[in-house]
């Protein structure tokens, strides 16, 4: 069975800058995914059309919504994002 699915996925490496545009420091934002899926089988896994294709876009997908999330909300003291 199934239980769960653990992803740690670092992405989105960039740099911080000040106002001015200095270089203040190195930026990189780790992502924890915990997926249950309480009725699944393993089993059963092979049986499902394109399943690596399906849970790669899901994953890419809960990452991009990260990614927008922080780019509105996650500003730092010094208004960087």
């Amino acid at each position: 069975m199934l239980r769960q699915v653990l992803l740690l996925i670092a992405f989105y490496s960039s740099a911080v800058f000040s106002k001015d545009g200095d270089l203040i420091a190195p930026a990189v934002r780790v992502v924890r995914l915990q997926v249950d899926y309480p009725e699944a089988a393993v089993q059963e896994i092979p049986k499902i059309h394109k399943w690596n294709s399906i849970m790669r876009n899901s994953v890419i997908a809960s990452l991009k919504f990260i990614n927008k999330h922080w780019m509105i909300c996650g500003s730092g003291p010094n208004n960087e994002r």
